[in-house]
């Protein structure tokens, strides 16, 4: 199952990474970004509807919001502190605590843990952030974010590309549940969400 965990978080960071590259409207990315995603949950054999044989019915999201394109300092972390997160089955699995990173939202700071999942070498930042929105317009346990890695300076995080980890979609699936440091206190209206 931890395999499987660290395949998807792979599956999803290529992404992400890859629709971060682009340069131009940041929007046009997210539209590529969300048919991407959508692809891979519909049509993947490694997608957790078609493993677990469930419907797919489609993914629901914020209008996009400008508002939550974000730049972020970066406070690297060295030596890399290895943080246990529990999963949503009460797996203990090990990241590496490798960054601080702080931000204003509507005029309120912010300062969130970044993870990777090696010391050496990693591709991407991993976010799993809670936040007001949980269990009112959001899965109850949180959403993820990639950031493409950086020693230093300044991110970009963009809080659009927010989604939601597997166990939402099929509750057996064994998913890392955010640091309790990740919560912010405002509801971040940006990225995946419920039905309506």
């Amino acid at each position: 199952m931890k395999l499987k965990i660290i395949i998807a978080i792979a599956f999803i960071a290529v992404i992400g990474i890859t629709i971060y590259s682009l340069s131009g409207n940041q929007e046009e990315s997210w539209e590529k970004w969300k048919s991407d995603r959508e692809e891979f949950l519909r049509n993947s054999s490694s997608s957790p509807f078609n493993e677990a044989d469930v419907e797919f019915e489609g993914v629901n999201y914020f209008d996009y919001n400008p508002d939550y394109e974000i730049k972020a300092r970066l406070s690297p972390i060295r030596p890399q502190n290895p943080v246990k997160l529990t999963s949503t089955t009460g797996e203990d699995l090990t990241y590496f605590q490798s960054a601080m990173a702080s931000f204003e939202i509507d005029g309120e700071n912010f300062e969130v843990m970044l993870l990777t999942l090696t010391k050496q070498d990693p591709d991407e930042y991993h976010l799993l952030f809670t936040d007001e929105t949980n269990g009112l317009s959001t899965y109850g346990g949180g959403r993820y974010l990639e950031i493409p890695y950086k020693e230093a300076g300044n991110i970009f995080i963009n809080f659009n590309k927010a989604y939601y980890p597997y166990c939402a979609y099929v509750h057996d699936y064994s998913c890392p549940i955010p640091p309790k440091g990740n919560y912010i206190n405002i509801p971040v209206k940006a990225g995946e969400k419920d039905a309506s």
